[in-house]
């Protein structure tokens, strides 16, 4: 009986092209990347083998795949067996015909396998039937979404600790592939600290915590199951998802240098996670973050996202080079021209800001740099030194870092700044002015009225706690208005400009403790006399900050504080 059940799964396996893998002593952890489950059995005598969340320390979701064929849990020492239809563990016996599996791969599909039993030639697939657990099925064809649930991947975390390394990001062992070309199949997974990158069956990559929370997941076309999606890293940086034919998602990081997509050990660099595709020197070139809660998070300083004036090899770049947030690109041209682009600047980017080649006096001949000097100043010349332009008209003694401060995922927030990199102080910044459409910002109007049209500041809800004299906290992402101050017996009117002795007044407002304080903006100090002015709220920043009409930073709520002058509820 053994050997016509052993014929019967080789006869299986040939007519749907598969082949057997037998990898003795081999320790498998079955992750299912449909639903995202491992399979895991209990201590009890006989048990259900349940479907759940993975664990790469969890002993009985590992299984020993033996000489003969049996799955032994190494937790329990019980062997993978089924009952009727149900997938179970229990004692293990070489006279039990239930308890042989081979594993089944096909070449076509190298990320994924199937778990068939000898005696039937039937696969254990995750079911769902009031509990997630293993349930006997006819098996099917690899290139037939409808069977996804019974294709499992090895599970394989690895546990490290964050890294801070502000000369190259680290390769994290076993989270990281190069880009060579090959293709990834469906259910290609990268994990560290059980944080796993999926490629899933309806072609999109997504980013899952170990809870089970899809913290990240790529744009594209509407999911479908009505073809087998596949991945490809290419050579040229780009990462991307296709079905037949046309690519479904790309990152668009081609011709920037990429080189590896690598997985962060969470809490690297102050963020509670983090993908990179990084270049051989180690510096990103593309990226996605998980949102910072604290201070050294929002101003985290992650190879290719700044420069500083106190390094000999990082305090510039030339044509071809850039900086980046994982996102935005600060770069000069091969004419001397300083930009700043959402998204690749190859393609397909959208130019934000230009700084052009001209200094007042004609355009400065190259070749050409951008830097931030010892005097803190950011500015761009020719490698003779001769001087195009700087963001500031005088030294910043107090800054060191130029840097691309995190976004949150809208095109029209975007920005750049220098700070000390000790109170992370913004010393200059170039910001996008909000439109009226968005909510994180407040324009000065002519007289306040009691209207509220025009007069609400909501904070991002992805800015936990705004760092500055002015401190709260927005619990459960609920948003905390910013209302300008409307008491009847007082106006308060446009400023002139940014040295006017007109100056914002709202109230703060805290819905945890009920709190009710009033605040004015002290006098800001600024670089250029440019009206109207715009108090924000900008997006990976922990602060407020006013801007001029040409988005440049004119006060900041940490560097120039707040005045305050009443408090009352608290």
């Amino acid at each position: 009986m053994m050997l016509y059940s052993y014929l019967l799964c080789i006869f299986v396996c040939m007519l749907i092209g598969f082949s057997s893998v037998s990898n003795a002593q081999e320790i498998y952890q079955f992750f299912n990347p449909a639903s995202k489950f491992c399979l895991q059995g209990l201590t009890t005598t006989i048990s259900d083998v349940d479907a759940v969340l993975c664990g790469g320390s969890t002993a009985n979701q590992k299984w020993r795949y033996t000489i003969n064929g049996q799955f032994i849990n190494v937790a329990s020492n019980l062997c993978l067996d089924f009952n009727g239809q149900n997938v179970v563990s229990v004692t293990c016996s070489r006279s039990n015909p239930n308890q042989f599996w081979n594993i089944i791969t096909s070449p076509s599909y190298p990320d994924i396998f199937q778990i068939v039993s000898r005696s039937t030639g039937k696969c254990a697939q995750v079911y769902n039937d009031g509990k997630l657990h293993g349930y006997m099925q006819p098996c099917g064809a690899f290139d037939d979404l409808n069977f996804r649930y019974q294709m499992y991947r090895k599970y394989q975390s690895t546990y490290l600790s964050p890294v801070f390394n502000r000369n190259t990001i680290p390769l994290t062992q076993g989270a990281f592939i190069i880009g060579d070309g090959r293709a990834l199949s469906p259910g290609f997974t990268l994990t560290i600290n059980d944080y796993s990158l999926v490629l899933t069956f309806t072609g999109q990559f997504v980013f899952v915590s170990p809870a089970g929370t899809t913290l990240w997941t790529s744009d594209g076309v509407t999911p479908q199951y009505s073809s087998v999606p596949y991945g490809v890293f290419g050579n040229d940086g780009n990462l991307c998802s296709y079905r037949p034919g046309y690519p479904s998602y790309c990152t668009y990081s081609q011709g920037l240098g990429g080189m590896y997509l690598n997985i962060l050990p969470p809490g690297s660099y102050n963020r509670p996670w983090g993908i990179v595709i990084q270049n051989a020197a180690g510096k990103m070139v593309w990226g996605r973050f998980g949102t910072s809660t604290s201070m050294p998070g929002f101003y985290s300083l992650i190879p290719g996202n700044f420069l500083d004036s106190q390094s000999t090899t990082n305090n510039q770049i030339e044509p071809g080079q850039f900086i980046t947030n994982g996102r935005d690109y600060l770069t000069i041209t091969t004419t001397g021209d300083i930009q700043f682009w959402v998204q690749n600047p190859n393609y397909p980017g959208q130019l934000k800001w230009t700084k052009l080649n001209n200094n007042g006096t004609g355009r400065v001949e190259g070749p050409y740099i951008l830097t931030i000097q010892s005097d803190g100043n950011f500015c761009s010349k020719n490698k003779r030194g001769d001087l195009i332009w700087c963001g500031a008209e005088k030294s910043i003694d107090y800054s060191r870092y130029l840097y691309v401060p995190p976004n949150d995922g809208w095109d029209v927030n975007w920005g750049f700044i220098t700070h000390d990199g000790i109170s992370n102080m913004a010393a200059w910044g170039q910001f996008n002015v909000p439109t009226p459409s968005f909510t994180n910002y407040l324009k000065q109007g002519n007289t306040w009225t009691s209207s509220l049209s025009n007069a609400i500041i909501v904070a991002n809800t992805n800015t936990y706690s705004l760092l500055t004299t002015v401190q709260f906290f927005i619990s459960d992402g609920k948003a905390v208005t910013l209302v300008p101050d409307y008491s009847s017996y007082r106006e308060y009117t446009k400023s002139v400009g940014w040295n006017s002795v007109g100056q914002f007044v709202f109230t703060v407002t805290n819905p945890s403790t009920g709190c009710v304080n009033t605040y004015s903006t002290e006098i800001p100090r600024g670089f250029i006399d440019a009206q109207p002015n715009y108090l924000v709220s900008i997006p990976g920043m922990p602060e407020f900050v006013m801007l001029n009409s040409n988005g440049q930073l004119i006060w900041s709520g940490l560097r120039d504080g707040f005045t305050h002058s009443l408090s009352n509820t608290c």
